[in-house]
């Protein structure tokens, strides 16, 4: 019979396929939370061209964050802002601001998710509290919002792998924020380079 041919390095898989630093989905972004960042990878992969749009990015967010609840928060916005009315009075936080010692979320999660082409990938999801914008060295001041760092990839398994790489990114995420310099770089070293 013929031979199998060896598959060449450049057919491998890549080993992430997007990164994503996604806020939590009830952050008010045109406060003091810092908008999505999405690195795509440097070779073209389906999975990035899907999720890196809006629409994308919301659906990673629900798997990232699985006990928002969009219909919930609806209503607490129509409420915030009949408060503000009322008072004229915005203090630019939202009930999803903590602080350091009231943040008790699963620092560590993963989802399966299918794409349109019916392709499967998987999500390594680290939940983080990220310094706040007035005390970028100490991270028990102030409140903010939680996020999420998330690594899509199309292997199977490797948990204490995503989740050492996660650690790793979060780190990175940490030096940046103290040093405040722009964690992208490193970032895109650490998941492409």
């Amino acid at each position: 019979g013929k031979m199998a041919a060896a598959a060449s390095p450049a057919d491998a898989l890549p080993l992430f396929d997007l990164f994503i630093d996604l806020p939590y989905p009830a952050s008010d972004s045109s406060k003091i939370h810092a908008p999505p960042v999405v690195l795509p990878p440097p070779t073209p992969s389906t999975a990035a061209d899907e999720l890196k749009s809006g629409n994308g990015i919301a659906r990673v967010a629900r798997f990232a964050f699985p006990e928002h609840d969009d219909g919930a928060y609806a209503g607490e916005l129509q409420r915030q802002k009949a408060v503000e009315q009322a008072t004229g009075v915005s203090g630019g936080l939202n009930r999803h601001d903590v602080y350091m010692q009231n943040y008790v979320f699963a620092s560590h999660l993963t989802f399966a998710m299918q794409l349109s082409n019916g392709s499967k990938i998987f999500g390594h999801v680290r939940r983080y509290l990220p310094s706040h914008p007035d005390a970028k060295t100490r991270h028990d001041v102030g409140r903010r919002s939680a996020r999420a760092i998330v690594l899509i990839t199309r292997h199977v398994g490797g948990d204490a792998f995503f989740a050492s790489a996660l650690k790793t990114i979060d780190a990175l995420f940490s030096l940046a924020s103290a040093t405040s310099t722009s964690p992208q770089g490193p970032v895109r070293d650490f998941c492409y380079g």
